[in-house]
């Protein structure tokens, strides 16, 4: 697991363009929620003249939606949730150290902390 996990950190590009199209769905959804609530329910929810949305909120919700699309997509994503998920599973983090025949990994492991609804826990 240890080297599968080293040849996609070392395979995989962290400026390449990842498609995740569940991130587009996401971030189409909410920003059309986002117009809907400006259009629809915003003139009802405030007094009459009174703007719903400042600019800044719309500003913020831009700068928000942006993050989470470049977060989301950036290939770095993919390579910390395989490398993650393996932690999560074992309870520990390889952490590989140099590369080549002077290669070493170090194991750090984690304590088990109960989760609600952790059945093993």
């Amino acid at each position: 697991m240890l080297a599968q996990a080293a040849d996609t950190a070392i395979s995989a590009d962290p400026w390449r363009f990842q498609w995740h199209p569940e991130v587009w769905v996401l971030v189409g959804f909410l920003t059309a929620a986002f117009v809907y609530m400006i259009k629809v329910i915003g003139p009802n929810a405030v007094p009459p003249g009174q703007q719903a949305v400042s600019r800044k909120n719309t500003y913020a919700f831009v700068g928000a939606m942006a993050l989470l699309w470049v977060a989301s997509d950036w290939p770095l994503h993919d390579i910390s949730e395989e490398y993650l998920y393996s932690a999560m599973e074992d309870y520990a983090i390889d952490i590989l150290i140099d590369s080549g025949p002077s290669a070493r990994s170090v194991r750090i492991t984690l304590p088990r902390t109960p989760l609600m609804g952790d059945i093993d826990g």
